[in-house]
């Protein structure tokens, strides 16, 4: 096998032929172009902000900042500005954060093994728990409601309208699943009977 040999020094050179002084290079490096030897500048590092002290559990990029989470606390950062917002916190685990972004970035979505959280591009912060209803389906009809109803619920700010065909429910759709509902009650005095199915974070 042949050897091959990679300079790793510039030669030392001297005009005046004496080696009584040595040669020395810092911060670079030696690179060939078209037979030439040159000296080539390191890139460095150069520190814009300090964010906070602590425990470091994640940093990603997201809708054109930077987002960290620094001993359970969240933080936006301005790439040009390095302007530093406080956006929430999480939980009291200080284990590793592991981000995504969701489709056309709409979101990002991370947790730290313990819960799951939202950050949207207006930079609202939110826990996704167990009590968030995503489902209701329909156990009774009931009998004799009226078109255009609107379901309301005893807690939170979740909303819900009601397809009415010949009196009975027969569809449900969720208009905002994203509050924590307790219990429900119906606003209209007749028998359907609803299930609710809860988003859950394992």
């Amino acid at each position: 096998m042949t050897t091959e040999r990679i300079a790793l020094t510039q030669p030392i050179d001297s005009r005046t032929g004496s080696f009584a002084s040595d040669a020395y290079c810092a911060n670079v490096f030696f690179d060939t172009s078209n037979g030439k030897r040159d000296w080539v500048k390191r890139p460095g590092l150069t520190k814009a902000t300090t964010i906070a002290s602590g425990t470091a559990q994640g940093l990603t990029a997201y809708n054109g900042n930077l987002v960290s989470v620094i001993n359970n606390t969240v933080y936006q950062i301005n790439p040009n500005s390095y302007a530093v917002t406080t956006l929430g916190s999480t939980s009291t685990s200080t284990s590793q954060s592991y981000f995504v972004n969701t489709f056309l970035n709409n979101y990002l979505f991370f947790h730290n093994k313990v819960n799951g959280y939202l950050l949207n591009q207006s930079g609202t912060l939110s826990t996704i728990n167990n009590t968030t209803v995503v489902a209701i389906s329909i156990d009774n009809p009931g009998l004799n409601y009226s078109t255009g109803i609107t379901l309301s619920f005893s807690s939170g700010s979740v909303a819900a309208t009601a397809t009415v065909v010949s009196g009975n429910i027969t569809t449900v759709t969720i208009t905002n699943p994203w509050s924590i509902v307790i219990s429900y009650v119906n606003n209209i005095s007749d028998s359907g009977v609803f299930t609710y199915t809860y988003r859950s974070i394992s």
